[in-house]
């Protein structure tokens, strides 16, 4: 391995090197046929911070740790464990696998779980039931990662969570849980479903009937709409009901707005509930712009959040925005009158920004 100036940091006097994202590699020499021996190298120093003595400790799906800390897994007799960037061990190599979270680990270990810092200190003992799959995994990892430091807890097949500290932010009692790409996690009991914060309150009470599978969809900037006898509203994250059940159908909130009907009349509604009727469209139809595609008589226009008409309602398709434009159509018969030209590019950039 050599640097961006072509000084050799890893001398050339290994079989394998892999490398990992946190300063190290995973360097290996072949002791007879598909057998290797590995150790551990500095990346910056090109210095051997453990013995050429441990299994193979990467593969395919986990290269490496994703972590804010410098460490390594270790392998020794099919068991794992992890070191220090100055190659002391942290966590003996016991468990069955381990997955680093950034500054924690999940340790997995006969079926069970359970989490340790980056000094090796036990935070949440290795007794939650581990459910064996990549998903599942994923959960774990993303919870923690992404959504807000949330620890997953999983016991006689109820959920809770804990806080990196290892005190419990909620009881162990979802009966399935699924992360939230803006913190927090929804959470499901007795077929109902609701929100947490990352402190582990319940901001959008468990009271509805939306799937678990669909929260996510829902729920976009802060805002989940819901369905209750029959009709549409909406409650933000912190559990204010903004909109009232009342529309027949609503979109979930995007670039601001969200379009709802009663009957055969369209409104455009805000993040705080003000609803502005639109004109008679055939179709309303949201975008991923700040601007909602309408059509009449099968032609296509754009109004904007203000429900101002900002494009003719004279195309015969609309494709869906990207990077502030769209994709229009237009169709001509054989005399050039407009009714099938090739598809012309509208570019709504100097009318709207994203």
């Amino acid at each position: 391995m050599i640097d961006k100036n072509g000084k050799e940091i890893v001398p050339i006097i290994y079989d394998e090197l892999e490398r990992l994202d946190d300063g190290f590699a995973y360097v290996g020499i072949n002791i007879y046929p598909q057998v290797y021996k590995w150790g551990i190298v500095n990346e910056q120093t090109g210095k051997l911070i453990t013995p050429l003595k441990y299994q193979q400790t990467f593969n395919e799906d986990h290269p490496g740790f994703s972590s804010t800390k410098k460490m390594a897994r270790i392998t020794s007799d099919n068991k794992v464990g992890v070191i220090d960037e100055n190659g002391k061990k942290i966590i003996s190599p016991v468990y069955d696998a381990i997955d680093a979270l950034g500054d924690i680990c999940a340790v997995y270990k006969n079926n069970k779980y359970g989490y340790i810092n980056s000094k090796g200190k036990i935070i949440i003992s290795i007794e939650n039931d581990c459910i064996t799959n990549p998903d599942f995994f994923y959960k774990v990892r993303s919870l923690y990662i992404e959504e807000g430091l949330l620890l997953l807890l999983h016991r006689n097949g109820k959920y809770g969570f804990t806080n990196k500290k290892g005190i419990s932010i909620t009881p162990i009692k979802y009966d399935s849980i699924e992360r939230s790409i803006h913190g927090g996690a929804f959470v499901k009991i007795n077929k109902k479903c609701g929100y947490i914060n990352k402190n582990g309150k319940e901001t959008i009470p468990v009271r509805f009937d939306t799937p678990l599978s669909k929260m996510s969809t829902y729920f976009d900037e802060g805002i989940l709409i819901f369905k209750e006898n029959n009709k549409w509203g909406a409650i933000d994250s912190t559990g204010v009901n903004i909109i009232k059940p009342k529309y027949d159908s609503m979109t979930d909130f995007a670039k601001g707005f969200s379009i709802g009907t009663i009957g055969n009349k369209s409104y455009i509604i805000d993040k705080k509930g003000k609803a502005t009727q639109t004109l008679k469209y055939d179709k309303i139809e949201k975008s991923s712009a700040k601007v909602a595609l309408v059509s009449i008589n099968g032609k296509w226009g754009a109004i904007d959040q203000n429900n101002k008409l900002i494009t003719p309602i004279k195309y015969d398709k609309i494709e869906e925005f990207n990077y502030d434009f769209a994709i229009t159509e237009i169709k001509f018969n054989k005399y050039g009158f407009p009714i099938s030209k090739p598809l012309d590019i509208l570019g709504l950039s100097n009318f709207i920004k994203r």
